[in-house]
């Protein structure tokens, strides 16, 4: 969790998606800093403030209002220790196993770098370790232990050095006051390939359950599935995954933004010129090409106004769909064939119009068979030489 703020802190806006269009729903019930039973002991010096929060009218987020840091520090140095459903066994089937069964499709094993934040039990991170991953854990009061590197702070506003393959934090987002100095740290932690997996309770269940108070000090956020993801993209992540509104708790898989903006126009442009380099190749290409692939780069090619229907003699089509070995490509004389040797006879080069996650396996396959035929790739690199064999 972050540390708090010196100053008090009023919020207008919403923390996940930025509106200013909020409305406020709690009038101010005072509340005891923690909620959870205590011993006897302890029961009676708990101190109270008022609860005030709102909710985002564009996503939805519910969040505190008036934050007092004093009380905050307070909280989690002489009160929150005494949390007691810690390792609470029934949490499992609703909280940890949920959690469990996506690892293997973001955590695979490996030699991989996890950064946990707000862990400071080995235990906890036993699964990473068990797989081979290289563990870091922030945590404050954590101590340093042989399998893991513990550090002793609160992560938004303690250095953590390293990039990490993996960055991983349950049941800690909620209790982020500064969330913007949160994900600025998270940016410079993760790397440009790596996975973010947050896991928060999720206020919209807890509503439709008709649980009477959902508040407690030591939460400024209450998250629901569209607040989590306008926060992610805030913050200049994508989000891989995201599980479902009927979940108790939200678990979201993400990382850096890829492929920048979207523009359809300018990619429609930039493929008709590749469209262009490959008519003019084929026009070059005295000893004839083979196109391996009947689909939609093949039909480009074709009914492009670059294409010369006297080219039609230099060119072989083959597929490895025999459902269209044997028919023709609609208004020319060109069969779809098998790939067999015969097809690659002759010194005609070869065009992979296939969709490019098939290329490795049919470079593979026709290097194995012996051709050594030029192979050329139409991908999202454009029209290259292919000058390896995958």
């Amino acid at each position: 969790m972050a540390r708090s703020t010196p100053n008090p802190i009023s919020r207008h806006a919403c923390p996940a998606c930025g509106s200013s269009e909020v409305v406020q729903i709690s009038g101010g019930s005072v509340l005891p800093a923690i909620l959870f039973p205590v011993e006897s002991d302890r029961a009676a010096d708990v101190p109270a403030r008022a609860v005030r929060a709102a909710a985002c009218c564009e996503c939805q987020h519910v969040f505190l209002t008036d934050l007092d840091p004093e009380f905050s520090e307070n909280l989690y140095a002489n009160y929150y220790n005494l949390y007691p459903f810690k390792a609470l066994e029934t949490l499992n089937a609703f909280y940890r196993e949920p959690f469990n069964r996506l690892l293997p499709v973001f955590c695979p094993p490996g030699n991989l770098s996890l950064l946990e934040i707000g862990c400071d039990e080995v235990e906890q991170m036993r699964c990473f370790l068990d797989q081979g991953y290289r563990c870091t854990a922030i945590n404050p009061g954590a101590r340093e232990c042989g399998d893991v590197r513990f550090i002793d702070g609160y992560y938004g506003s303690t250095p953590v050095t390293g990039d990490f393959d993996r960055i991983i934090s349950r049941f800690n987002l909620e209790h982020i006051v500064d969330i913007d100095g949160f994900f600025e740290q998270l940016h410079q932690n993760l790397k440009a390939d790596g996975i973010a997996i947050m896991q928060v309770p999720n206020a919209e269940h807890f509503l439709h359950l008709g649980v009477l108070n959902m508040f407690a000090h030591e939460h400024p956020h209450y998250f629901c599935r569209k607040s989590l993801a306008a926060l992610i993209f805030r913050c200049g992540f994508e989000v891989r995954f995201l599980n479902g509104v009927t979940e108790p708790s939200l678990i979201c898989a993400f990382g850096r933004r890829t492929g920048g903006s979207y523009d359809p126009s300018a990619r429609i442009g930039g493929l008709r010129q590749v469209v262009s380099e490959v008519c003019a190749f084929i026009g070059r290409s005295d000893d004839g090409v083979v196109l391996y692939g009947a689909g939609l780069s093949a039909s480009a090619l074709l009914y492009s106004s670059d294409f010369q229907a006297r080219w039609y003699d230099r060119i072989s089509i083959v597929d490895d769909n025999a459902v269209i070995q044997g028919r023709l490509m609609p208004n020319t004389p060109l069969t779809i064939d098998r790939p067999d040797d015969q097809a690659f006879e002759n010194g005609k080069s070869i065009i992979l119009t296939l969709s490019q996650q098939y290329h490795p396996a049919v470079i593979r396959r026709l290097r194995a068979r012996g051709v050594a035929a030029d192979i050329y790739a139409i991908s999202s690199g454009g029209f290259k030489a292919v000058v390896s064999d995958c």
